[in-house]
């Protein structure tokens, strides 16, 4: 009897120690999901729809019920039509744009006519006509649908109403409708972003993403043969086209070299990404390409940017365990063997303003009284000035577009924008539009924090590689559009590893 009892406390004794081993052992981390490598894929995993009466299975494109003979209820026609139309929809307005690009390149000079009549094409009005359709499918479809809106799509309808607001007490309200001269940035522009990105968080169509991705990434080609066309302050142009050129740099589609180191800076990072994962000539060849028309702009911001978001890659692809040394150290090679590029065909290269900068830092050692207003080309001084508006109206700013009527002049110049986007929304439409701004772009990215699938890690570069060179650059009716497209592809991602 003795032994038994004994053998019963030390066995109670064993599991009670085991019991405490496992109480304070850690818990083991689940293994990481391997990436999916998505983009070859083109199946989409068809939703399906079911009678409201007999709860039968609805065959695609059919009218009635099989099994109980209830006709399909309208409502269910109309997400057939959403789910067919909207994405070819919104594709068919990204593929317009470059057309509009030129267009509206063209007649910065004059030199449009039509009929006997010159006339000057404005970009703005390819969007206003647009905004009402957007607005139309968007309410619609929410409607039939039935859905309540998210914390992002709350994000977004902040950032409309208080950019209405400040709309309503612009400066000057005909410049806030319309936008300031050659920019024209007004306010149906700004709501034609958000809608533009409400509607693309509704695509569910991977070869509509993955098309209009291919297709932003391959304008770096077009970009670059009109850079061709523009070196050497456009001497193809003006003698064999004709057609005096007005710049004294290489612009590509748009009309400044800052807004061509936006966009090739965001079509950079995206080919980078694809090749890195996936290992193609192709994608290497829109890498190099892109590159290239980055350094032709000459614009340093972009490319600092650019490097920093190579250091973010780098430490993404360290923790996921994907690092590939191989192909990393092609791609670093080849940034260092073609960055030469800049200095050969641009007049004042990026290294002689970085010179420049170090001088006015080391200026401002030496003398502590010494100004630092030279460093980014006058950039600093911008800075200052839409600091000082912010202070004077913070909340609601000076109206959309406005920035150029209320700021002072440096040497006899005006700036119409504030050379860095969050610095413009505080400007021109306040607190209050920045912070909604920031909260869409933080939850745009927050989504893909669990990132594992490769169109998702190539949607969350771009947006990531746009959002860090606009604290250097503005947004541009020629280039904005596209970063909120592919902003709304990636907020379509709703769950872990959704596909469709």
């Amino acid at each position: 009897m003795k032994l038994k009892k004994n053998k019963e406390v030390s066995d109670k004794k064993e599991t009670i120690v085991k019991e405490k081993k496992h109480f304070f052992k850690r818990k083991e981390s689940k293994p990481r999901e391997e990436m999916v490598d998505d983009w070859d894929s083109n199946e989409e995993k068809e939703i399906k729809y079911y009678c409201e009466k007999c709860h039968g299975l609805l065959k695609k494109d059919q009218d009635y019920c099989v099994r109980c003979g209830t006709h399909v209820r309208f409502e269910t026609k109309m997400h057939r039509f959403f789910e067919k139309y909207v994405p070819k929809f919104l594709l068919f307005i990204l593929i317009l744009m470059p057309i509009c690009e030129l267009l509206y390149f063209l007649s910065a000079g004059g030199h449009l006519s039509f009929l006997g009549t010159s006339f000057n094409f404005r970009l703005d009005h390819f969007y206003k006509v647009f905004l009402i359709p957007l607005i139309f499918v968007y309410i619609f479809e929410k409607i039939y649908k039935r859905e309540t809106p998210n914390f992002l799509e709350i994000a977004v309808y902040c950032y409309i109403w208080f950019t209405t607001l400040s709309l309503m007490t612009a400066h000057d309200v005909n410049v806030g409708w319309n936008g300031y001269t050659a920019r024209y940035e007004g306010y149906p522009v700004l709501i034609f972003y958000a809608f533009y990105f409400l509607n693309a968080m509704s695509v569910k169509n991977q070869k509509i993403i993955k098309n209009s991705i291919k297709f932003i990434c391959g304008l770096s080609i077009i970009h670059l043969i009109c850079c061709a066309l523009q070196y050497n302050n456009g001497w193809f142009i003006d003698h064999v086209l004709g057609y005096k050129y007005n710049q004294y740099q290489m612009v590509g589609l748009v009309e400044n070299s800052n807004f061509l180191g936006s966009i090739s800076s965001l079509m950079t990072a995206m080919a980078m990404v694809l090749y890195y994962y996936r290992h193609k000539i192709w994608g290497y060849l829109l890498f190099v390409i892109s590159y290239i028309v980055l350094l032709l702009s000459n614009c340093t911001g972009s490319f600092l940017s650019f490097g920093l978001l190579c250091i973010i890659f780098l430490i993404f692809v360290i923790v996921r365990k994907e690092f590939n040394w191989k192909y990393f150290a092609v791609a670093l090679l080849t940034c260092v063997v073609l960055f030469p590029i800049n200095g050969i065909f641009c007049s004042s290269s990026m290294m002689s303003d970085v010179k420049s900068s170090s001088q006015v830092i080391e200026n401002k050692i030496e003398d502590e009284n010494a100004s630092l207003d030279a460093l980014g080309t006058n950039r600093i001084i911008i800075w200052k000035r839409a600091w000082k508006l912010i202070k004077e109206r913070p909340l609601l700013g000076y109206g959309p577009d406005n920035m150029a009527l209320v700021v002072e002049s440096i040497d006899g110049r005006i700036s119409s924008k504030a050379h860095n986007i969050y610095l413009n929304f505080c400007v021109s439409s306040g607190i209050f539009t920045l912070l909604s701004y920031c909260l869409w772009i933080f939850l745009t990215l927050w989504s893909t924090r669990k990132c594992n699938n490769l169109t998702r890690i190539v949607l969350c570069f771009g947006v990531l590689m746009y959002s860090i060179q606009g604290f250097f650059n503005i947004n541009v009716i020629e280039i904005t559009p596209m970063f909120f497209l592919l902003a709304g592809y990636l907020a379509s991602y709703k769950g872990k590893n959704l596909d469709v």
